[in-house]
């Protein structure tokens, strides 16, 4: 069994109070792209996990290990997993959970357990905050520590984003103790931005795009707003970081026009890992899940 695990973009991100429980409330939007990571299953005796050219991802620490020893439960149950890597990581586009998630999916049809959506849902959220959306995909609403989703109406539009990857990454438990030395208020951009895709308008949802991380992550990290500011100089409709970064993203009116920006920004900024992806929706999620049964 081979499968994509797509990456997502936070479209919107409210970071709204810290927890008792040491986590952030926030709501947010998040839609899942088209750049993935490959997932493949194989028949196998015991558990195992490679990860080709990267070793130091293959060990217990992994969610997806985690995701598999926590479906099988006391049950002996093997697979041979592996993960080729294409969601850069530490970024903000949640490769990991997305891995994780899918991996839950997957192996719950490969092992035939007949694990109901809401089971699945109950053990994404023992793994990570992330990894309950990418059991939805698509366009969905975020909140509580971003375990609770509401999938949004979905047209037949697709977005199409520029993606930067600078070569260093942010860690997001720093990202969010900058936030909580610095907290920036939000300012209601994930009804603006449920609000534009409901209509479909490309332009209404660049306008929306917000990330109230930004401030505290951005006064370490300037490169990142000036990526920001060159995307929109290059016809970005607007421009985010994603989640608590180190990816910034901007969105793009055609697949033409985000291929022309792209390339502006590979002259402007060579050491950057550049990718054009578009927005991957459920129907599509859905076609994957079928060609699998």
């Amino acid at each position: 069994m081979q499968l994509k695990a797509y990456a997502k973009l936070n479209l919107a991100l409210e970071i709204l109070s810290l927890r008792p429980d040491g986590y952030h409330e926030l709501r947010g939007v998040m839609q899942t792209v088209s750049l993935a990571d490959i997932l493949t299953i194989q028949r196998g005796d015991a558990l195992s996990l490679s990860v080709p050219g990267m070793p130091e991802l293959e060990g217990e620490a992994n969610l997806v290990l985690k995701a598999a020893r926590l479906l099988a439960g006391e049950a002996s149950l093997g697979a041979k997993l592996t993960i080729e890597k294409k969601i850069p990581q530490k970024a903000g586009l949640g490769g990991g959970s997305a891995d994780a998630a899918f991996a839950l999916k997957a192996l719950n049809r490969f092992w035939q357990l007949g694990r109901s959506p809401q089971d699945l849902r109950m053990l994404a959220a023992q793994l990570g905050s992330d990894v309950p959306f990418f059991l939805t995909g698509g366009s969905a609403e975020v909140s509580g520590r971003g375990e609770v989703i509401k999938p949004l109406p979905e047209g037949p539009s697709r977005y199409w984003f520029v993606l930067l990857k600078p070569p260093f990454s942010v860690s997001t438990p720093w990202a969010y103790r900058a936030f909580d030395q610095s907290p920036r208020r939000s300012d209601g951009a994930t009804a603006k931005v449920s609000r534009a895709l409901a209509k479909g308008d490309v332009k209404a949802l660049g306008e929306a795009l917000a990330n109230n991380m930004e401030g505290a992550v951005f006064s370490f990290y300037p490169q990142l707003a000036q990526y920001k500011r060159e995307l929109k100089q290059a016809g970005a409709l607007g421009a985010a970081m994603s989640g608590s970064g180190s990816a910034v993203f901007g969105l793009f009116a055609s697949e033409s026009l985000a291929a022309q920006a792209a390339a502006i920004m590979g002259r402007l900024e060579p050491e950057l890992e550049i990718n054009v992806v578009r927005s991957v929706g459920r129907s599509e999620l859905a076609e994957q899940e079928k060609s699998r049964e």
